[in-house]
């Protein structure tokens, strides 16, 4: 321990260690009336002389267990960095954050496994104060990297189940104070939380952000972006990836998407019904892959509004409209394209297109046999006929 404490205060480190500073560290459990473990009191060292921190630990023997009664506060900063091993921080409060992290650019934390059984976030990201060089409230071009995340439930390894409720987030983005933009923020895991990954606007923005999480399980919802309220501008452009497994926790939701022109990669398991994805009214131009989605989708905007893929389409299970009336214009409901192909001609003397937008273009033709017509979601197809001709829909990737 010696040795290494000496190569880490040489390459401009603050060190905390577990028994620190008996064992050598700068700070510690030992710490003189630390509330943090001595992290807090390492990350001002660390702030007020220009260094860069380090934690240090391996999960395992209870030995790396730091134990914090209060939130543990990341300043506003620029270039800094929090680095660490695989260590346990395990948060013992009632109430708030586990770690709160303020404004910062051009910075890179690194957290082993943190806990949390009070009832705000994991890991809050939340600028509120400018930071000390540009002089701005904002969260950006920032890397943060996290073993599990562990919210306020409690998992019974004996029983196999889920044996207190949920609560908590594990990734919360706050940006109503100052915008949270051009980041990557990276999981293992994150579970046991009411919101395994939320996404919070007033003022600011979520904007431009790649959030991966490997694991997110044991949620009550596995990601929120925004509300039904939210600007659809104020959640954009974020790259989403994301495992999502309910287990056996109750009336579980994978992801509810708001927000324009977001790009998400889902997969989800375990749901209640219709609730692996749910789009809210107002949220546009999102592309979701939706990798596995059981228990089915729910999309509270009109068809078009976003693009829902999947890797298996339905094809000629998707369901059939019926075209009951001369003129009138059938939309595709679907979320994915549909082809749309003539098995009997009727005497059908012209036919119209729409697209999404409710822009109609109409042909004075009569359609064919074999005759096929593409739909993509929100567009729509009718025929002007004293006999309707016959259809049969078929969904594409």
């Amino acid at each position: 321990m010696t040795e290494a404490v000496g190569d880490g205060r040489r390459l401009g480190y603050v060190l905390v260690t577990p028994s620190g500073p008996a064992d050598g560290g700068d700070f510690g459990p030992q710490t003189p009336q630390t509330l943090t473990a001595g992290i807090q009191e390492a990350i001002d060292a660390a702030c007020a002389s220009d260094r860069n921190v380090f934690v240090a630990g391996v999960q395992g023997g209870g030995r790396f267990v730091y134990r914090t009664q209060e939130t543990i506060r990341i300043p506003p900063r620029q270039g800094f960095r929090i680095d660490g091993g695989q260590y346990v921080l395990s948060y013992e409060g009632t109430s708030g954050d586990a770690v709160c992290i303020d404004s910062c650019m051009d910075c890179s934390y690194r957290f082993g496994l943190i806990t949390s059984h009070a009832d705000g976030a994991v890991v809050r990201f939340a600028p509120r104060t400018p930071v000390p060089i540009d002089g701005m409230t904002v969260l950006t071009d920032s890397v943060f990297d996290f073993s599990s995340l562990v919210g306020g439930g409690r998992f019974d390894l004996q029983l196999k189940r889920v044996v207190q409720a949920p609560h908590g987030a594990g990734i919360l983005l706050d940006a109503t104070r100052g915008s949270i933009v051009y980041n990557r923020i990276f999981a293992v895991a994150v579970l046991l939380c009411e919101t395994g990954v939320a996404l919070e606007t007033a003022s600011g923005s979520v904007a431009h952000n790649h959030i991966h999480v490997l694991h997110n399980h044991q949620n009550v919802v596995g990601l929120r972006m925004g509300t039904a309220e939210t600007r659809p501008d104020a959640v954009a452009f974020n790259r989403i990836d994301l495992s999502l497994n309910a287990e056996d926790v109750p009336e579980a939701v994978g992801a509810i998407v708001a927000g324009r022109a977001n790009l998400l990669t889902l997969d989800s398991a375990r749901m209640i019904s219709g609730r692996d994805l749910v789009v809210t009214a107002g949220a546009r131009d999102n592309v979701i892959h939706a990798l596995s989605a059981p228990s089915g989708v729910t999309s509270l905007c009109p068809p078009g509004s976003n693009r829902i893929l999947a890797p298996a389409p339905a094809g000629f299970a998707v369901a059939t409209p019926a075209l009951s009336a001369s003129g009138a214009v059938v939309t595709n409901e679907h979320h994915v394209p549909v082809e749309v192909l003539i098995l009997e001609a009727g005497d059908a003397s012209a036919w119209s297109l729409s697209d999404s937008a409710g822009t109609t273009q109409r042909i004075q033709a009569a359609p064919r046999v074999g005759e096929r017509f593409l739909l993509e979601p929100g567009a729509g197809l009718g025929f002007e006929f004293t006999t309707p001709p016959q259809w049969r829909w078929r969904a594409l990737p």
